[in-house]
């Protein structure tokens, strides 16, 4: 039997269920004598995510997330980097978000040709979020307006980079500085001041 007190929210896009399943393979790995490949094949039957979690680093994933590679990051970048989440106060519904971007026809993006195996520092970075896009964000927004809200909200921050995480319903920047985050952590509070957005400020895994 297992009791899962939860600290993330469901529907928030943020991996909370697929992280639970890959920390619990963790403890099977670490204490029943489950060997890792064993635990990737369950990971991969689980959910999509859950190989990322089970990896338990910074990593570049590929396919339905089968193929998971650890990313090595540079130590100020480690010691830098900043994240800031909106989560609004209900959930998305992945498969209606799926939907309506099939509804559009357009086809996902091509994956990044970059070698991961190269050690990830400010510059690889910052030339990685130039490009980088979410596909299903459009797709989110037009069936979830308040959405284009917290996004347009980030764009009035120093963010160096602003999207939706997976189909929401967390949004996120990313800053090179904690009084980056931080302000812009007070931007977003006043913003949504009446409680329609919690905001979160957190460092990077590699900083835990």
């Amino acid at each position: 039997h297992v009791h899962i007190k939860k600290q993330i929210p469901l529907g928030a896009g943020l991996g909370g269920g697929s992280s639970n399943a890959g920390t619990f393979l963790q403890h099977l790995i670490a204490n029943r004598g489950l060997s890792f490949d064993e635990a990737h094949r369950i990971a991969v039957q689980i959910g999509a995510d859950v190989p990322f979690f089970l990896a338990s680093a910074p990593s570049w994933v590929q396919g339905i997330g089968e193929h998971s590679r650890p990313v090595p990051v540079h130590p100020e970048l480690t010691k830098n980097l900043r994240f800031v989440l909106a989560v609004p106060n209900f959930a998305t519904l992945t498969p209606m978000i799926f939907e309506k971007y099939r509804q559009g026809t357009q086809p996902f993006a091509s994956p990044s040709q970059r070698d991961w195996g190269q050690e990830l520092g400010w510059k690889e970075l910052k030339e990685y979020l130039a490009s980088s896009q979410n596909c299903l964000q459009s797709a989110a927004c037009d069936t979830y307006p308040f959405l284009a809200e917290v996004l347009e909200a980030f764009k009035r921050t120093d963010a160096l980079f602003g999207a939706l995480s997976g189909t929401g319903s967390t949004c996120f920047g990313v800053y090179d500085t904690e009084p980056a985050a931080q302000n812009a952590a007070q931007v977003l509070t006043q913003t949504f001041r009446n409680g329609d957005c919690s905001i979160v400020v957190t460092r990077t895994h590699s900083a835990a």
